[in-house]
């Protein structure tokens, strides 16, 4: 068995299983001209394949990387995932992409095939609202939520539900942001950026998000230096962090050592550290919480 498999699968024109940690780098399905000239009017089954490409590392002794072709194997998707799940001793897909072109299978093909498996992220992009929406419901509750679909938001039901991370490609409104229930939260606020933040701290204060760990913002070129800091910081009491401090902060498997910042407190005396990346043009709030402090 080797240690610390990591199973990805993306499903879009066709399906491909990553393996991290395992002489096998990759599995493709329905790479073939036969399947990809289908009728889109059927959706189709994730059935037995008419052939599965493999990709063996060097690692694995062989001269080279290249890919081997198994034609005509009778195992299905289920079946495959199924076996890997044995042969590396991992039941839990690390993380399940529907991109575009995913909508193109049957849905209760999908849903039998991944029914026994725990998915850890959740990526979607498939363009369809409605196919979105149903993967959403299939597979929440789920650790984490990334949307990779640049043409719609994540629905407001998928913010508000007990995620550990939420990562939305489209900017999200200061209502959306007060609604989102995670613990860690990657996004760009959409409107006036830098008064939307003032706002957010100012409620956070007042006891929104009260499972908030970690907040990360995109600012872009709204704070090309420290000049605007007082936008964001105004009507909020707060003081520099000691000269020196280091804290080793964790929020689920993200770790990280904040260096210097902004101190704030929420009206129970939680604290909460604000630093600023001028280059990385990145904003984080900290929520110094006893389980996310190290050492």
């Amino acid at each position: 068995m080797w240690p610390s498999n990591i199973f990805k699968v993306f499903i879009c024109e066709d399906v491909i299983i990553l393996i991290e940690n395992s002489p096998i780098s990759y599995l493709q399905f329905y790479n073939d001209v036969s399947w990809r000239t289908e009728s889109n009017e059927v959706r189709k089954q994730l059935k037995s394949p008419q052939s599965a490409e493999f990709l063996i590392s060097q690692s694995a002794g062989r001269e080279q990387d290249e890919p081997l072709v198994l034609k005509n194997a009778a195992f299905d998707i289920k079946d495959w995932l199924e076996h890997l799940s044995i042969i590396f001793g991992n039941s839990q897909i690390n993380k399940l992409c529907f991109q575009n072109h995913s909508m193109q299978y049957d849905f209760d093909s999908i849903k039998k095939t991944f029914r026994n498996f725990t998915v850890s992220e959740l990526f979607v992009g498939s363009f369809s609202l409605d196919f979105n929406l149903r993967v959403f419901k299939e597979f929440l509750p789920i650790e984490k939520v990334k949307s990779t679909d640049d043409d719609q938001k994540i629905p407001l039901q998928v913010l508000m539900q007990s995620l550990y991370c939420i990562d939305p490609s489209l900017p999200i409104s200061l209502d959306d942001l007060l609604m989102t229930n995670s613990k860690f939260i990657n996004t760009t606020l959409a409107g006036n950026l830098l008064k939307h933040l003032n706002q957010f701290i100012k409620l956070w204060q007042q006891g929104a998000c009260p499972h908030l760990e970690l907040l990360h913002v995109n600012v872009g070129e709204m704070l090309r230096d420290g000049s605007r800091m007082n936008i964001i910081m105004k009507g909020i009491t707060s003081q520099d962090s000691p000269k020196g401090r280091k804290i080793k902060f964790r929020s689920g498997t993200d770790r990280e050592t904040i260096k210097g910042g902004i101190d704030i407190y929420r009206y129970d005396g939680t604290k909460a550290t604000i630093t600023v990346r001028y280059i990385n043009r990145s904003l984080k709030m900290f929520v110094l919480f006893d389980h996310c402090i190290v050492g």
